[in-house]
């Protein structure tokens, strides 16, 4: 009985050494992946022209929500594109599954 107990005490022992080996080091890599991503953000923000670029490309892309949401809602812009979805789009297999259906309501 003495014996089973002292293996079973020895095994667990094991488990949580192991365990405590797995999240020590998994903490480690992502203290590593953070002190990296912390450095490319200073070296991107030491650039004078960041900010400016940053602001000038969420512009653009204010720009082309706005055009795609007229687009959608019927309404004329004074671009002369048009935006077809294609095949390949409506068979994407990351979209969800509610917006490959029809999304018509019919009311009697």
């Amino acid at each position: 009985m003495q014996e089973e107990s002292k293996a079973y005490r020895e095994e667990e022992s094991k488990l949580v050494k192991n365990q405590t080996e797995n999240r020590d080091e998994a903490k480690r890599l992502r203290d590593i992946r953070k002190a990296e991503a912390l450095r490319k953000s200073k070296e991107r923000q030491s650039d004078p022209d960041y900010f400016r670029k940053r602001v000038e490309a969420n512009k653009i892309k204010d720009e082309k929500i706005s055009r795609n949401e007229s687009l959608q809602s019927g309404e004329q812009t004074n671009d002369d594109e048009i935006v077809e979805t294609t095949e390949l789009e409506q068979d994407d297999p990351f979209r969800p599954s509610y917006a490959k259906k029809s999304t018509k309501v019919y009311v009697k």
